[in-house]
C-alpha cells in the first residue's frame, strides 16, 4: 500500500492461498497503530477478538495478570490468521497492487540489466517477472530460491506443539504457564475454539521415547492452571510441531533488495511481537525503497532501524527468561540463563 502510494507498481507473489488452518496468535494492542495507519484497522475488526490481557505463571507458581484494558491502546487482539491475511490483503489489491495468491516461484531471481527477474507458476500459468526492487517477505521459514541472498543463522531450538479443539469455557484472557521443558499457552478463538501450545526445544522433543501425543499430555500434566481450561479427554490426533526458533538473517539489506518482517529476523512466540515487527519492518522498509528508486539513497537508515530492534528484542527475551528459576537443573531453562 504505501509504495503503490508512492506511485510505484507492486506485484505480490505469494504462497498461500489462505485457505490453510493456521494456529492462533495473540497480537499487542500497540499492532492498532500501524493499522490504522494504513486506514485498515475498521475493516479487520471483524476478523480479530479482543482480548482483555495475558494471565501468566512465569517468574513464580502463582497466577499474575496483566490487564492490557489499562492501557492507552486498548485491548489485545486474538486473530484467526487465514482471515486476518485475506482481509489484509483486500486493501492494497483496491490500491492497484497486482496479488497473485497460491503462486510458486520457479527459478531463483537474478539481477540482470539492473532488473530482478524470476519466474513463477500460478493456476499452471508461467508468469515472467522483472522488477527494480525484490523484497524478501517470506517468513521465518524462508524459501530455498531467496537463500543465494543472504544466509541465516538460528539461535535456538524452539519448536511449538500445537493442539487445537472444541468446547471449553469462555475466557477474556490468554494464559502462559512455564514447566521444567519449557512453557505453555493457552488462548480462545470466537465460538470457543481453544488453542493450547507447548514450546520446548526440538532435541528434548526428538530424545523422548514416548509417542507425540503422550510427550504433550505428559507436560499438560505438570501444569496447575492450562489443565483446567482444557476440555475433558481432548482429541490429540490433530497436533502439529512448528519452528518457533529466533533465525536471523545475516545481511537483511543488500544492494536492490531487503528482508522484512521474520525474513529479516523471526521473535519468539513469547514476545507477542510477530505481527507488529512485520507490519512495522513493512512500512520503514517502504520509506527507504521509495526513496532508493526515486532518488537512489541506500537502505542504511532501515539496516541500522532493523539492528536496533534485534538487540532490544534479545535483551528483552533474556530478561524474561531469566525470570524463571524454579528449576536450577533443567536443560531448557539452562540454556536460557
Amino acid at each position: 500500500m504505501r509504495l503503490a502510494k508512492e506511485g510505484l507498481r507492486v506485484v505480490l507473489v505469494e504462497a498461500s492461498d489462505y485457505s490453510r488452518s493456521h494456529r492462533a496468535e495473540t497480537i499487542t494492542p500497540r499492532i492498532r497503530l500501524p493499522l490504522e495507519g494504513l486506514g485498515v484497522f475498521p475493516s479487520l475488526t471483524e476478523t480479530l477478538a479482543p482480548v482483555a490481557g495475558i494471565a501468566s505463571a512465569w517468574g513464580t507458581k502463582s497466577l499474575h495478570f496483566n490487564d492490557f484494558l489499562f492501557g492507552v491502546d486498548g485491548p489485545g487482539w486474538q486473530v484467526e490468521r487465514p482471515a486476518f491475511d485475506r482481509m489484509l490483503t483486500q486493501a492494497p489489491a483496491r490500491q492497484g497492487v497486482k496479488i497473485h495468491l497460491g503462486a510458486r516461484i520457479l527459478s531463483p531471481p537474478k539481477f540482470v540489466g539492473g532488473n530482478w527477474q524470476f519466474d513463477f507458476t500460478i493456476g499452471g500459468t508461467v508468469v515472467t517477472c522483472r522488477s527494480r526492487f525484490l523484497v524478501d517477505a517470506t517468513g521465518r521459514k524462508g524459501t530455498p530460491w531467496l537463500s543465494h541472498l543472504s544466509s541465516r543463522i538460528v539461535l535456538d531450538k524452539l519448536v511449538s506443539i500445537v493442539w487445537r479443539g472444541k468446547g471449553c469455557r469462555e475466557s477474556a484472557y490468554v494464559a502462559i504457564e512455564a514447566i521444567e521443558d519449557g512453557w505453555f499457552y493457552f488462548a480462545n478463538l470466537p465460538g470457543c475454539q481453544p488453542v493450547v501450545t507447548l514450546s520446548t526445544d526440538v532435541d528434548m522433543l526428538r530424545r523422548s521415547t514416548q509417542p507425540l501425543s503422550r510427550f504433550w499430555t505428559s507436560r499438560v500434566k505438570e501444569t496447575v492452571y492450562i489443565q483446567r481450561w482444557l476440555p475433558s479427554n481432548p482429541d490429540l490426533r490433530a497436533l502439529r510441531v512448528v519452528s518457533a526458533a529466533t533465525v536471523v538473517r545475516r545481511k537483511p539489506v543488500g544492494a536492490r533488495w531487503c528482508a522484512v518482517g521474520d525474513a529479516a529476523f523471526s521473535h519468539d512466540p513469547l514476545s507477542g511481537l510477530g505481527i507488529y515487527h512485520a507490519l512495522q519492518s513493512a512500512i520503514e522498509a517502504s520509506h527507504g525503497i521509495a526513496a532508493n528508486l526515486k532518488k537512489g539513497i541506500s537502505l542504511s537508515e532501515y539496516r541500522r532501524t532493523l539492528e536496533g530492534e534485534l538487540e532490544n528484542y534479545l535483551k528483552a527475551r533474556r530478561l524474561y527468561y531469566g525470570q524463571v528459576r524454579h528449576w536450577p537443573n533443567s536443560v531448557f531453562w539452562g540454556r536460557r540463563a
